[in-house]
């Protein structure tokens, strides 16, 4: 069966190295099939991958630069990124994706097979693959591309793409399955390589939880889901001093290995995992003495000026606010004045408002801090991917990870 893809699937792993695609690729090698692009998709790939190279290379330079910030070696730093180059090397591997098989890659250019009324049409009546508002005609083209290919050669083919204009629910759109029915033709839709494989593939191995660990290490899986949460960690405690591992635990949901070659197996394994931590927050609980020597109508104003210009402060608990003048107490609710950040007993600032002389304001802040401890249970999934060639795991990826619930335990 030949196998077509989109420019998404391309584009999520251009060097073809993951262990989907090198599943894929052992499939097509083991069934003596073809990779087929049509002209549209290859155009397209070309095109959008020097856009996102120069998006990973700015991403690292940025990243570099800030470590450099830190560092004391003046090394540090990323190589020259040749655009040109680079996609040279994509078009040649899209063309001959096997170095050491003298077969290339079908490049289906029939456009002369595609009818321009066609084309408008379903822009027009907003047929899938066209969009609701009438637009993705590229899709279009790729589409009826594909169906005068499986119609002229004959051969069963399948399509794997992430777009969802192709779709309805999680399945092909039930007008794109009436074109394969009208075309007598064979195709089988997929929405991703790993989706594909586990279709076509002989019956799956069913792995054991000792199984999966003797492929994986467990305090490999450990790592790989403790990585996978942290992540979400700065999000769910933004103001947490530190965050210390208790506990951590997963078990095998699911796990199979798949025969895509004659001595290779592409491996996916779900795992369900928990681990248990300490949060930590440290909060500034003073109170913050003013004394003012103006009038109350500056009271007012230096209250408004500081709920404008609070972007790099900090806010305390509360404020006891006098005048040398009215000598009253001026009622402020807390976290309404914001101040400077950095630890101090005592400062003093000048403020500079339009319509006043510059004030100074002598304030005291007590060095008191509470410290929040907290424990919660972290719940989540993770899939992680393997590729196996004569019985030795060559990589593994982590395909997704999913958070799941947070419960407070004490």
């Amino acid at each position: 069966m030949d196998v077509a893809l989109d420019a998404n699937v391309i584009l999520n792993d251009p060097r073809m190295k993951g262990n989907a695609f090198g599943g894929l690729l052992d499939y097509l090698k083991k069934t003596n099939s073809r990779l087929v692009l049509t002209k549209v998709v290859l155009d397209e790939v070309i095109a959008r991958y020097p856009e996102r190279l120069r998006s990973a290379v700015h991403k690292a330079t940025s990243t570099v630069g800030a470590l450099g910030n830190l560092a004391f070696d003046p090394k540090i730093s990323i190589p020259q990124i040749d655009i040109n180059r680079e996609t040279r090397k994509l078009k040649q591997k899209l063309l001959r994706p096997f170095p050491s098989r003298a077969s290339s890659s079908c490049i289906v250019n029939n456009f002369s097979d595609v009818r321009i009324e066609e084309v408008v049409k379903r822009g027009i009546e907003r047929i899938p693959p066209a969009s609701g508002g009438g637009e993705e005609l590229r899709d279009v083209i790729h589409w009826l591309m594909l169906l005068a290919y499986a119609r002229g050669s004959g051969r069963e083919l399948a399509f794997i793409t992430a777009d969802e204009h192709f779709r309805h629910e999680n399945d092909l759109h039930p007008l794109l399955r009436k074109d394969i029915q009208d075309s007598n033709i064979t195709l089988h839709f997929h929405t991703s390589l790993d989706e594909f494989i586990k279709a076509h593939a002989p019956a799956p191995h069913t792995l054991t939880e000792s199984g999966a660990f003797d492929l994986y290490g467990k305090a490999h899986v450990l790592d790989r889901f403790e990585i996978e949460a942290r992540r979400f960690f700065p999000s769910r405690w933004p103001s947490a001093s530190s965050i210390g591992i208790l506990r951590r635990d997963v078990r095998l949901v699911r796990g199979a290995l798949y025969d895509v070659g004659p001595h290779s197996q592409f491996g996916e394994m779900e795992f369900s995992g928990e681990i248990g931590i300490r949060v930590t927050t440290t909060k500034n609980s003073s109170i913050v003495n003013f004394y003012t020597p103006v009038t109350s109508n500056f009271d007012q104003d230096l209250v408004d000026y500081q709920l404008r210009d609070r972007g790099k402060d900090v806010p305390v608990a509360g404020i006891n606010h006098l005048t040398t003048e009215s000598m009253y107490g001026l009622a402020i609710e807390p976290s309404s004045l914001f101040l400077p950040t950095r630890p101090f007993q005592s400062a003093t600032h000048e403020f500079k408002l339009p319509q006043y002389e510059p004030v100074k304001v002598s304030y005291k802040v007590p060095s008191d801090v509470v410290e929040d401890v907290s424990e919660f249970r972290v719940q989540g999934s993770i899939v992680i991917s393997l590729r196996v060639v004569s019985g030795k795991v060559e990589k593994i990826e982590t395909e997704r990870f999913e958070l799941g619930a947070i419960e407070k335990i004490g």
